[in-house]
């Protein structure tokens, strides 16, 4: 009769240990690859936006518009689909939600459409790209924390369109900052912007009291994905250059 041979106790704790030491080496990794997978993705979103406008500008020969656009106009800006996101004004009385189908229903108006009714939607038709795959979404929209780090998201988009750009002529942008001087392309005018959810005073985070696709005055960017020492050591290099 042949003896069967089997793992020792200790042959058996040490191939655990090995292991868990394995795992505890790759994970670090493998979540940095996941958020720069996201970051990659967020970047991503943003071109496709800017191409959809760049689409919308050729056909139309201006920008899409923002709801400021319409407030400094002087005309009414709290219905749906007037903007390249599609959200109206949110009027008083704080959020409420809506049905998706129906894009007169809910506060602010179209929300929980958007983007579907935006001016934009048509060139990219997909409704996610208008949110930060690393983006929080809280609670209850509306309700931002302004003291925390990264407030929650309203779940719904993370981008902005600079409220100076909208409605402008191709040909009338004001020339842009780069780090080699300024320049009147329109290729480095900036469109879109990943906007803070909450603004310091209360006022003007698209997570707070107007969710809003327009980043004006009171507004903020949000960094989301922090550039890693290598990162930013080659944008620095770049930069020099």
């Amino acid at each position: 009769m042949t003896k069967r041979s089997a793992f020792t106790l200790l042959e058996l704790l040490v191939v655990v240990a090995i292991i868990a030491l394995l795992i505890s080496i790759l994970l670090p990794s493998l979540s940095a690859a996941r958020e720069r997978g996201k970051a990659v993705q967020c970047v991503s979103n943003l071109r496709e936006l800017s191409i959809s406008a760049t689409l919308y500008t050729v056909d139309f020969e201006v920008y899409p518009p923002c709801l400021d656009n319409y407030t400094v106009s002087g005309l009414p800006a709290n219905q749906y689909g007037l903007d390249w996101l599609g959200i109206g004004n949110q009027s008083g009385g704080g959020y409420q939600a809506g049905n998706e189908l129906i894009p007169t229903s809910g506060n602010p108006m179209g929300f929980t459409a958007a983007p579907r009714f935006g001016l934009l939607y048509p060139y990219y038709q997909n409704p996610k790209l208008v949110l930060c795959p690393s983006d929080v979404p809280s609670a209850i929209p509306g309700q931002a924390n302004a003291s925390e780090m990264i407030p929650t998201g309203n779940g719904k988009f993370s981008y902005s369109m600079l409220a100076g750009m909208g409605l402008r002529l191709p040909s009338s942008i004001p020339a842009a900052k780069s780090y080699r001087g300024t320049t009147a392309s329109a290729s480095n005018a900036p469109l879109f912007a990943e906007e803070n959810p909450a603004a310091t005073g209360g006022q003007g985070g698209i997570n707070q009291n107007n969710m809003e696709g327009n980043c004006w005055n009171q507004d903020r960017v949000v960094q989301r994905h922090a550039p890693s020492k290598h990162d930013s050591a080659a944008h620095r290099a770049q930069a020099e250059h």
